[in-house]
C-alpha cells in the first residue's frame, strides 16, 4: 500500500485492475443472490479508507440497475475474522458453545 499511496502509477493501475476484477465477481454474486449486505475481510481489506469508496464506485458503475443492493461492509475483525469464525465453528462442533 505504501507504493500506491506514495504515487507509484504502475502500482495504482494494477490495484485499479484488481478492484475492477473484484467488483465484477461481486456484481455476479449480487445478480444471483441479491444479498442484503456483502462483508469483505482479509488483511488487505484493513485499508478500508482506501478501498471502500473505490469498490463502491466500481460496483455502482458495473450494476445495470439501482434495484440491486450494493451494500458493502468490511469485517470489523479484519484479517482475524476467518480465524474467529473457524474457532467458533470448532467450539460449536465440540459442544463448548451452543
Amino acid at each position: 500500500m505504501a507504493e500506491v499511496q506514495g504515487g507509484n502509477e504502475k502500482m495504482q493501475a494494477l490495484l485499479e485492475v484488481w478492484i475492477d476484477n473484484l467488483t465484477a465477481g461481486l456484481v455476479n454474486l449480487i445478480y444471483v443472490l441479491n444479498p442484503e449486505v456483502i462483508i469483505l475481510g482479509g488483511g488487505i481489506m484493513e485499508q478500508k479508507d482506501y478501498f471502500k469508496p473505490r469498490i463502491e464506485e466500481a460496483l455502482l458503475n458495473q450494476l445495470v440497475s439501482p434495484s440491486f443492493n450494493a451494500n458493502v461492509q468490511f469485517a470489523t475483525l479484519g484479517n482475524e475474522a476467518g480465524m474467529v469464525g473457524a474457532l467458533y465453528h470448532f467450539l460449536t462442533k465440540e459442544g463448548c458453545v451452543s
